[in-house]
């Protein structure tokens, strides 16, 4: 504990004995080595546990997807393409009914449940709902949804670091309450792509968009190499893209064309964050128990068409298509292949439809390798250009899938270290570092993660420049406009954990607030004749996502309502702001007028 210095008191000053030096040494040794070792034997076991069970995890996938009498290798090998068209949809429908039958008492979202829990210290990953995360992620994955095996590896990781950090909390203090978390998804990251440096700067850079989360750095260390080879003792040490022979060097002319490759990866970047946005729009609008058997079939008619686009090229045929599944050997499948530009265009359009379709409809998994497939393909493409020699063409596949993994997630230094360690070549790290960079700089604040935050809040007027979305942790459920008040159940009410709930229309726009009270203050004879239409307050303090905090609190002032509800560019309502937010937002602005009264003062 640090004591705050007092100035001396003249008349009664005690005399001071010089330090000794050596003691003084000695004590501070005693206390880091012991720190040292607490970090040491944490890290190692959330390290060495994650990989076990992602080991476990790892091969049970394998199994059903390529393994002898696997169900997709089994069903590609009958040419039966009713399976592959169905088998998404039953995948999914079995990961809704693990979390509407409690199994899971949690988010279907992976990557964003840890962002958010790192963010948030209200939210938090519960042990207990580990394993029907990985039972639902199983049947997603391993029936053909088209994500990826990171989104379980994070879920792992961080659930076990903070079930180690919650049973040794008495060694840490609470500044260190999420650097087990981190440290966890840094061995998760690790363990499933056999890659410990990727796992841990992805885990530091994933929190934010523009910023570190820097204090984890040495527990991920730890975590990640411990993760890494209990994961390899289990399954090998193979590299996701060891049959692939990278160029070993790079040319002068390949790192000014990195930086245009970039400018086009960052748009492919845009192009499925835009396309997430689409689908999640389209998801609002479908009731949730109809989203997986509907959306399934619809990745399911994806893969159909995939796997019929490709039938006639040999060098495009695995054992599933390209739209369903990890994707894991596509990217070098894409590199490979002679097919023309537009059948490689439409299997990454149709990966990132399926990816979209599969996330949103409740499956549980991860994007990052939609990104690397999207990337390979348009690195791949950026190379048929007419100024570039086919010599070159595997250098800007694998720039490609740096420099879009770096601008979907906002993590370039992650996704080149993924590049690297994958495959095990450094010639191309230098044009992948520029393209990276590039496509960073051209994301602006999109990201494929509605969570990140832009910066680490070090101040409170950093705090109060940052947008009004920042607050918010958690996506309302609102209620349609026509709904009859007498059909709103208990059970309905309480699931929006709000005394203010968002009223739409038919187009998912925001319309009003429903408010609790006002139903609770009408006749009960008159719920059979009303709607919620009926009783919302209409006249409502709406604020855009990107309105300021600082603004907002005025905003809330002026008008004097104790809520307001914040929307999007589409006026689809993300949020409500109630009281506890703005006794808050008082709390900063009271701080700031005291100590800095400019930051307040009108322009």
């Amino acid at each position: 504990m640090t004591v705050p210095a007092l100035p001396p008191n003249e008349k009664n000053q005690t005399p001071t004995t010089p330090v000794d030096s050596s003691q003084l040494l000695q004590v501070l040794q005693t206390y880091y080595q012991r720190h040292g070792l607490q970090w040491i034997i944490s890290a190692s076991i959330i390290g060495g546990t994650s990989g076990i069970l992602l080991a476990g995890f790892h091969r049970f996938i394998h199994i059903l997807w390529e393994g002898k009498g696997g169900t997709l290798s089994g069903i590609q090998g009958s040419g039966n393409l009713w399976a592959y068209l169905l088998l998404p949809a039953v995948g999914l429908c079995i990961a809704r009914f693990v979390f509407k039958a409690g199994i899971a008492k949690c988010s279907h979202e992976t990557t964003e449940d840890f962002i958010k829990a790192y963010h948030n210290p209200d939210h938090k990953l519960r042990l207990s709902d580990l394993p029907g995360r990985l039972i639902a992620s199983a049947a997603t994955i391993g029936l053909g949804g088209s994500l990826g095996l990171e989104g379980p590896g994070i879920a792992t990781g961080a659930t076990v670091g903070t079930a180690v950090q919650n049973f040794s909390r008495k060694w840490f203090n609470p500044d260190n309450a999420n650097i087990l978390m981190v440290a966890g998804v840094a061995a998760g990251i690790a363990a499933v792509f056999k890659a410990p440096l990727t796992g841990v700067v992805f885990a530091l850079e994933v929190p934010y968009q523009r910023d570190l989360a820097r204090q984890a750095l040495v527990p991920s260390l730890i975590a990640a190499s411990t993760s890494y080879l209990s994961f390899t003792a289990i399954e090998g040490t193979t590299r996701i893209f060891q049959d692939f022979e990278w160029p070993a060097q790079e040319e002068y002319q390949d790192l000014y064309l990195a930086i245009l490759l970039g400018v086009f990866c960052a748009f492919a970047a845009r192009l499925f964050i835009f396309i997430f946005q689409i689908v999640g729009d389209l998801a609002r609008k479908i009731p949730s128990w109809a989203l997986p058997p509907t959306f399934g079939l619809l990745v399911g008619t994806l893969g159909v068409l995939s796997y019929v686009l490709t039938d006639s090229y040999p060098d495009l045929i695995l054992a599933f298509p390209a739209a369903l599944g990890m994707g894991t050997s596509y990217p070098v499948i894409v590199v490979l292949s002679h097919a023309s530009w537009w059948i490689l265009l439409s299997l990454a359009l149709m990966r990132m439809f399926a990816s979209a379709l599969t996330a949103k409809a409740g499956g549980v998994g991860g994007v990052f390798f939609s990104l690397v497939f999207i990337g390979a393909i348009t690195g791949r493409l950026f190379a048929e250009m007419p100024f570039i020699s086919e010599s070159n063409l595997r250098v800007y596949a694998i720039v490609g899938i740096a420099a879009t993994v770096g601008a979907g997630y906002r993590s370039p230094l992650s996704a080149v270290a993924f590049v690297a360690e994958t495959t095990g070549q450094p010639g191309f790290l230098i044009p992948a570092l520029l393209a990276s960079a590039t496509a960073y700089m051209l994301m602006g604040d999109h990201s494929i993660s509605g969570e990140q935050l832009t910066h680490y809040w070090s101040s409170v007027e950093q705090r109060l420049s940052h947008p009004i979305r920042e607050l918010l942790h958690e996506h309302p459920h609102p209620l349609y406009a026509g709904t009859p008040l007498h059909t709103l159940t208990e059970k309905d009410l309480l699931a929006h954990k709000s005394l203010h709930i968002p009223v739409v229309n038919e187009e998912g726009c925001l319309v009003g607030i429903f408010s609790l009270a006002s139903m609770g203050s009408l006749p009960k004879e008159e719920w059979k004749t009303k709607n919620i239409g009926d009783t919302m307050k209409k006249d409502i303090l709406i604020l855009h996502e990107k309105v300021t905090i600082g603004d907002a609190a005025q905003l809330l002032s002026q008008e004097d309502t104790d809520h307001a509800a914040v929307v999007d560019g589409k006026n689809f309502p993300i949020g409500i702001l109630t009281v506890a937010d703005i006794l808050k937002l008082k709390e900063v602005l009271t701080a700031v007028a005291l100590h800095h009264p400019a930051t307040l003062s009108s322009p």
